[in-house]
């Protein structure tokens, strides 16, 4: 089990390190470059995120599986990182419901918004289980 739970903890430090990355790239941008850009940065990060929850979603059931032919107890640590990644998954999910329902007029700049809201979601799951330091509550606000 606990080969799962180092395994676990590796995923979160590679969404940690995508949310790094989306920072260097985003600060390094101009303040006058398109908004489009930053957009398709966003999403390059969500996309990759996705990709990597996707990959904990299986490495769960392959765990689940062993714990049952076992009859082994998951440990706690275990169940804190999965729930991180279920929260972040669910940040995701709330993030393709909310772009669902923008109709055409607005979509671009409504997107961008929820995107953003959605990172900073990710951002604040990171920061509290100790995995990224520059999450800053009102960055979204700004």
């Amino acid at each position: 089990m606990k080969d799962y739970a180092k395994k676990e903890d590796k995923i979160l430090d590679k969404i940690a390190d995508t949310m790094v990355k989306l920072d260097t790239t985003l600060d390094s941008l101009d303040v006058d470059d398109n908004r489009v850009q930053h957009y398709y940065e966003q999403q390059k990060a969500i996309m990759e995120i996705r990709k990597i929850t996707r990959l904990a979603n299986r490495l769960t059931d392959v765990e689940m599986e062993d714990a049952a032919l076992h009859d082994n107890v998951i440990s706690s640590d275990r169940d804190s990182e999965a729930v991180l990644l279920s929260q972040i998954d669910n940040s995701f999910y709330r993030l393709d419901e909310d772009l669902g329902k923008l109709d055409e007029s607005d979509s671009r700049v409504k997107s961008y918004i929820e995107q953003r809201k959605a990172l900073h979601e990710v951002k604040r799951i990171l920061y509290n289980a100790g995995k990224y330091d520059a999450y800053e509550a009102e960055e979204f606000d700004a």
